[in-house]
């Protein structure tokens, strides 16, 4: 089945970046749908979370909440591990959509960096 299948690639993985926007203060509806639905075994998989708002909180209201189901199914999930971008339409430029801000792209760097670290 399909789910069989992406459990088995997330039960294979190094480590999971997930990215997503706020929406209302919480994350987006694709990712409370998929982790409902998914029956994977995530213990010790390291997981970089980042998450993106046009407000000035920058997504950590998502972010918190993301990490419930996460940590439910014990994934590695440390504070390190988490980065918000707040106003992301100053930090981000829209047609070329890189990141313009050096401080944050420093942080998603690192975090890259960090999650690459636990590949085989």
């Amino acid at each position: 089945s399909l789910r069989a299948a992406h459990d088995q690639r997330f039960e294979q993985a190094d480590a999971l970046l997930i990215v997503t926007p706020e929406y209302d203060g919480n994350a987006s509806g694709l990712y409370y749908h998929y982790m409902n639905h998914m029956r994977a075994n995530l213990t010790g998989l390291p997981v970089g979370i980042i998450s993106l708002s046009a407000g000035f909180a920058g997504g950590r209201q998502a972010s918190d909440l993301m990490a419930g189901p996460l940590l439910h199914r014990k994934a590695l999930l440390d504070g390190q591990a988490r980065i918000f971008m707040p106003n992301i339409d100053k930090v981000v430029d829209a047609s070329s959509k890189t990141i313009t801000d050096k401080s944050l792209l420093n942080r998603v760097q690192a975090l890259l960096e960090q999650l690459g670290g636990y590949s085989q």
